[in-house]
């Protein structure tokens, strides 16, 4: 029970579901309405007054909430390709928020309040206003299919509207019909519709069609139709039943007082005897890029006269950002940095090229991001289809279009989309790569050497791929298909594969001690080995990793691995501490959103430890600010670079 309540606070802020100043809102508008109930029995003859005037300061602060909103949204979301997330946060405050807020102020003053349905008709038209954006949305939508010819979408579109208007005007027609005189089938239609829409929340694959986000607006005003027909009802239904009635109404009001109430509540009481699991693992070596940097470095692929804005994620940690413009759309990888995608939407200028032109080109705009393309190992394939010239970048040993680093598409002399991965830079000039090309043959060599096989040819097939255990790793591929991780930073090899050729060179004769060596370990160091033949664990004498090995007829692996004994939870009571410590580097109110999130950090050593990662966003803005604290000296720095 202690977790359930704890894990409804938490949800909210792990998925950033509400900002800070809607949350505040409805906990000291829920504190609003309690005392407003207990305060009923004072006002006697003027109870009808009293409830009217306290709805209406109830609205004017729901619409300052909204405007807040809408200001935020205004100067955040300079330019969004999904047009959609504008009214997301928007929409959350609503259904959160003002209907329930709404419902509330019902169920405490509905056998008092003489102005019944103006008060309805008010909140159903606030609640009608994200349909009506949404209409607008789409109409917009529908002409830039229209211009591009796309007909069946625009129908799609036009459907998809008179299906949501139809819709909303049945449903709000039958509140007010019913709203006068009751009719059972008409009764049953309308729950029937409101259980239609309440579909969308409770199976979760109907939300994964294309045209989800229109809907929404839907899901909102079904819901605050339903419950304030609901609570109109049961109301009409107790009308003789005084202490029933307000015994139910003062039930609710405690119950919501003791859940949201802004002073002392319940899910923040059981943070004192909850955990949180540690899911995530993150890396002191391993940081994501901030916004402004991931920006700064998006802004060298497009013209110095073009300004690129950030598109609004709902992930805390962003593991990419977005920027666009009109014409241009940029997307870097922000743990590796890498330019994940290119397009550019504008009109095709320019002439045809030769093949050499195109590379020449190709190379010049990977190139902008600050780097050198290795010529030495990456080789540039042209091919021609559809009136496009893609331009790839494999690694020489290969022929293979799956195996491409990079590609990029152009027609005449305009680049149309492009990506490219680190492997086909040289590495010394990848942020946390240590390591040479001149020690990656040497090791290979002293491996094959060791094992009386004669050195291979081999080729760099990943750099940063971001696979394993969050390390700067490098990855070797020999021309047998065995396999080598490295570790860019420490250099050593922290994964290999060993194919099935050498197996069958070697006879199958491949010794664990041979195998240890490849990693660095001979059996003294070995401090517990534990498991068969096929799959052997090892534990090391000073060394806080073990390494898992498995033989089979297909080759053998052997990985190494962390070996922490942190717990796989911690208390939730540092919560409030750590968020202090971040706090001070704001003012309260500039906050808009933020989450505190317990992770696993993997230290400089290759050592776990436990620390807190706090996500701020604050007002107006769209970049997310990561701090992290120590969990032990509750140190604070910011963990993106």
């Amino acid at each position: 029970m202690f977790d359930l309540f704890s894990d409804l606070s938490l949800h909210f802020e792990r998925y950033f579901i509400l900002n800070e100043y809607s949350i505040h809102i409805i906990q000291w508008c829920v504190l609003g309405l309690f005392v407003l109930f207990v305060t009923l029995p004072i006002w006697k003859e003027k109870r009808s007054s009293y409830v009217f005037y306290a709805g209406i300061v109830l609205r004017v602060v729901l619409l300052g909430g909204m405007t807040v909103e809408m200001i935020h949204q205004v100067l955040s979301r300079q330019y969004t390709i999904e047009t959609f997330e504008v009214l997301t946060d928007f929409m959350q405050f609503l259904i959160y928020g003002y209907v329930l807020l709404a419902s509330l102020y019902y169920v405490i003053t509905l056998p008092y309040l003489k102005n019944k349905g103006m008060f309805f008709v008010f909140d159903l038209s606030v609640l009608l206003l994200p349909l009506c954006q949404t209409v607008f949305i789409v109409f917009a939508e529908s002409k830039k299919f229209f211009l591009s010819g796309d007909t069946g979408l625009v129908w799609r579109d036009m459907i998809t509207i008179l299906v949501m208007v139809c819709f909303a005007a049945l449903l709000l027609h039958l509140f007010f019909r019913l709203f006068w005189h009751w009719k059972w089938k008409e009764l049953l239609l309308f729950y029937g519709l409101i259980f239609a829409a309440l579909l969308y929340i409770f199976y979760p694959s109907i939300s994964k069609y294309e045209l989800q986000s229109t809907f929404k607006s839907i899901v909102i005003l079904a819901v605050a139709a339903g419950s304030f027909l609901t609570i109109y009802l049961l109301s009409a239904l107790l009308r003789d039943k005084l202490r029933l009635r307000q015994w139910g109404a003062g039930c609710i009001a405690v119950f919501f007082l003791l859940l949201l109430n802004p002073v002392v509540n319940i899910p923040h009481t059981m943070f004192q005897f909850t955990k949180t699991e540690l899911v995530d693992t993150f890396s002191e070596e391993y940081r994501p890029l901030s916004a402004v940097s991931a920006k700064a470095f998006a802004s060298k692929f497009v013209p110095e006269d073009q300004s690129l804005y950030l598109n609004a994620s709902h992930q805390p940690i962003p593991y990419h950002y977005v920027f666009a413009d009109d014409q241009y759309e940029v997307n870097i990888s922000a743990f590796t940095g890498e330019l994940s995608g290119y397009s550019y939407r504008g009109r095709v200028e320019g002439k045809e090229m030769t093949d050499k032109e195109y590379r020449k080109k190709t190379i010049e705009f990977f190139e902008r991001s600050g780097r050198s393309i290795d010529l030495q190992r990456i080789q540039l394939a042209v091919k021609k289809e559809d009136g496009e010239t893609n331009v790839l970048l494999l690694p020489k040993m290969s022929q293979n279009e799956r195996d491409s680093f990079a590609f990029a598409t152009w027609k005449k002399g305009t680049l149309r989309q492009a990506q490219y991965e680190n492997a086909i830079f040289q590495l010394k000039d990848i942020d946390g790569i240590r390591l040479t090309e001149t020690e990656i043959k040497n090791r290979v060599n002293s491996i094959y050497q060791n094992l009386n096989l004669k050195p291979p040819v081999y080729q760099i097939t990943g750099i940063d791929d971001f696979y394993y255990d969050w390390q700067h790793e490098v990855r070797v591929t020999t021309k047998d298909q065995s396999e080598f991780l490295f570790n860019g930073s420490t250099k050593e090899v922290i994964s290999f594969k060993l194919s099935k050729a050498i197996l069958q060179q070697k006879k199958g004769n491949v010794s664990d001690e041979d195998l240890l060596k490849i990693i660095g370990k001979t059996p003294k160091d070995v401090r517990k080995e534990t498991g068969t033949s096929e799959s052997k664990q090892y534990t090391f004498n000073r060394f806080s990793h073990v390494a898992n090995l498995f033989k089979g007829d297909d080759g053998i692996e052997l990985r190494v691995q962390s070996d922490s004994s942190i717990p796989h939870a911690v208390s939730n009571q540092d919560r409030e501490d750590v968020y202090q410590q971040v706090l001070k580097r704001y003012k309260p109110y500039t906050i808009y959103k933020k989450q505190i999130k317990p992770v696993k950090m993997i230290d400089k050593e290759g050592n776990i430890d436990i620390s807190w990662l706090v996500i701020i966003q604050t007002f107006g803005s769209n970049e997310h600010k990561i701090y992290e604290v120590n969990g032990r000296t509750k140190e604070v720095h910011r963990f993106d670079r």
